[in-house]
């Protein structure tokens, strides 16, 4: 493995590091950064990004070290090329644009005498006579690549400066530019303006990143048309991007101010320095005339000087070992499910109804948190853990810094990936983007009305395509993106054929497993106790039921919950752990639920009797609108979670058997949507127009 370091240990010299590396490893070789030279504060993208990279130095088999800005080395540097107790078969090789032929020697005697033996020094200055940008302390050099063939929706990629991009004519043209010219657009800017541009431009398809976020390879090889708009000298993110993007024969836009990039004689087109103007030069000058500009890239001397191979043939040879040759791509691609958010057994259990529905042969695999294993694995999937947040983790997003490296090692480009939650995850947004996966985001609505979750909706974009799973009723069905990417289906419930057993049958089984007798059946699910503590709705209700000596009451909770101690001592009440509640349910007289989506859809087209309980934390979705929705077609009762006194009322209401019957009479004479299990899984696999004459 290359080391790569570098003269001083800035937060700049680290990210041109991390830059480098992924150069390298993109040109088959390996590449690390010694994990005792990172900075002390990195910002979350940073670890991400050096997640990949980094080693512990003392327990690798090092082939060598580069010293990038090696013009300006430093003591830590120099102590740490000591530690590493090399010899002269494994080399250092000292990068750097020197001054003076004083500088190069200077440079040359402290790496020398920190490891004993000369270094190879590459003065940037003689190999890459006309970069990018005249003062880069790292080789704008990409491996170069075949061209793709152009897309009908090209893919573009623009670099704005902070100040530009802040400017209210900037988030005004914005999202035209991505509208009229037909192109996946996505801005990479500072920070704070990114920030900014969130919040005032709407369309979920426009990506908007921050500088560093994604290494410059990764963003252009997202795309095949790059701008660089700057007003001063661009960063070398951008032209580092610009770089690879011309080593791989795309187009790159030289808007800048003075045409910098131009100058160096890089085979870039002069375009516009305003963002207004944009559009238009694109479709007047850049597409008509692509295939040409292409070519001309392509036969360029300047990206032949350029090629990243001129310099790794300056390495001394025991650098030089490619990586292993990566392992053959299988016959078939793989689908991936990702139910996550929360403990997230309700968003697994979706997933495995819509797996279910996949064509025969499909290769698929879910990846979720051990939660949700028993669950999956009872529906006949293979599952990988992800690992589960914790609060013993010294950083927030550290569990998913981790299952970022799974997933990583688990999906490869051209795999499917199918995301169910809220909250799209690091992890997720930035594995789809870096595997260049198929990417579908299952996405049920009714979020509450303070909740705009613009952090969720801002990655949207990096999905193919949007599966709406709708509610039972149009009044519940919310629409926050619009475009040919979103798809409704039905609601994704569990099928009724797919009961084996008669509610008869489950009582009977019931019966013996428990050792009681009774005639009546009550069940309770209320959840697991992660939204609200739901102590108090249960002992009312076990209340409510005790001392009814023909019934047995049932509280449902999934295999790993937590259940107070106290609601054991009730006579006829009994705590099931139970994978699939629905035998269950249609066996109750009557059931008292929270009103998630997937209970409540499973109460109404199971035509099972219910008194809803919502659950109302402001971060749940909104499940009293739901069962109001309910309770006026006469389909449901439903009481609020802190009106015990109505709660106990109504269960002792349900006990004479009326309420039930009639609600069962009600949903058995009431049309529900078609459920939309077998149509999600076909838009997966291929899409259908179908979806969208839903909406």
């Amino acid at each position: 493995m290359i080391l790569v370091d570098a003269g001083d240990r800035t937060d700049l010299s680290f990210d041109l590091r991390l830059e480098f590396a992924d150069t390298l490893h993109r040109a088959g070789l390996v590449a690390g950064i010694d994990d005792a030279t990172i900075p002390d504060k990195l910002h979350a993208s940073q670890k991400y990004r050096a997640s990949q990279f980094l080693v512990r130095a003392d327990e690798t088999c090092l082939t060598g070290v580069i010293v990038l800005g090696a013009e300006k080395m430093t003591d830590p540097t120099q102590a740490g090329l000591r530690r590493y107790r090399l010899d002269k078969g494994r080399p250092v090789v000292a990068i750097g644009r020197f001054g003076s032929r004083q500088d190069r020697l200077g440079s040359q005697a402290r790496i020398a005498f920190a490891v004993g033996y000369e270094p190879v020094i590459v003065d940037l200055a003689e190999i890459e006579p006309a970069p990018l940008l005249a003062n880069a302390r790292i080789p704008l050099m990409a491996p170069l690549g075949k061209p793709e063939p152009p897309r009908a929706k090209p893919r573009l990629l623009i670099f704005a400066p902070g100040e530009m991009a802040q400017t209210p004519g900037f988030a005004q043209t914005l999202p035209l530019l991505a509208a009229r010219s037909g192109f996946e657009t996505t801005v990479v800017t500072s920070a704070k303006a990114r920030s900014a541009l969130a919040g005032a431009v709407r369309n979920k398809r426009l990506a908007l990143l921050g500088y560093c976020e994604f290494s410059a390879a990764s963003l252009a090889a997202g795309a095949e048309i790059a701008v660089v708009l700057d007003g001063g000298t661009p960063g070398a993110n951008a032209a580092m991007a610009a770089a690879h993007l011309v080593g791989r024969g795309g187009i790159v836009v030289d808007g800048t101010a003075d045409a910098i990039l131009m100058r160096s004689g890089a085979p870039v087109v002069r375009g516009p320095q305003d963002i207004s103007q944009l559009a238009q030069f694109l479709e007047t000058e850049i597409l008509p005339l692509q295939n040409a500009i292409r070519a001309e890239a392509q036969a360029s001397d300047w990206r032949r000087y350029n090629d990243l191979a001129r310099l790794i043939r300056l390495f001394p040879e025991p650098m030089r070992v490619s990586a292993p040759a990566p392992r053959a791509a299988p016959a078939r691609r793989k689908t991936v499910f990702v139910p996550t958010n929360g403990v997230g057994l309700g968003h697994a259990q979706r997933c495995a109804l819509v797996a279910a529905q996949l064509p025969a042969g499909e290769d698929t695999v879910f990846a979720a948190f051990p939660s949700c294993l028993s669950l999956i694995e009872k529906h006949g999937h293979a599952c990988r853990p992800l690992v589960q947040k914790s609060p013993d983790h010294g950083e927030p997003f550290a569990n998913d810094l981790l299952n970022y490296r799974r997933l990583q090692r688990w999906l490869g480009p051209g795999d499917r990936i199918v995301f169910d939650g809220v909250y799209i995850f690091d992890s997720i947004f930035r594995t789809i983007r870096e595997r260049e996966l198929d990417a579908t985001w299952i996405r049920r609505g009714l979020w509450r009305a303070h909740q705009t979750n613009d952090t969720a909706l801002s990655r949207e974009h990096v999905f193919n395509r949007v599966i709406v799973p709708l509610e039972a009723f149009d009044e519940l069905n919310q629409h926050y993106s619009l475009g040919e990417h979103i798809h409704h289906v039905g609601p994704i419930v569990q099928p009724r054929a797919g009961q084996t057993q008669t509610p008869k049958q489950v009582r009977a089984r019931l019966s013996k497993a428990l050792g009681v007798r009774f005639d009546r059946l009550v069940i309770s699910m209320l959840g697991g106790g992660t939204a609200a503590d739901r102590g108090p709705q249960l002992q009312t209700i076990c209340a409510a039921l005790e001392g009814q000596a023909d019934l047995l009451h049932l509280i449902v909770v999934w295999p790993n919950a937590r259940v107070a101690p106290e609601l054991m001592l009730w006579n006829n009440t009994r705590i099931v752990r139970a994978l699939d509640a629905v035998a269950l349910m249609r066996a109750a007289d009557f059931v008292v639920t929270a009103v998630g989506y997937n209970s409540f859809h499973e109460v109404l087209y199971h035509r099972i009797p219910a008194l809803m309980i919502p659950q109302i934390a402001p971060y749940m979705d909104d499940q009293e609108r739901r069962a109001q929705a309910a309770v006026e077609r006469g389909l449901a009762e439903m009481v609020l979670p802190d009106d015990l006194l109505m709660l106990d009322r109504r269960i002792r209401g349900f006990l004479n058997g009326a309420p039930g019957e009639a609600l069962r009479k009600r949903l058995a004479a009431t049309d529900l949507p078609e459920p939309g299990n077998a149509m999600a899984a076909r838009i997966i696999v291929g899409g259908t127009d179908e979806t969208r004459r839903m909406a």
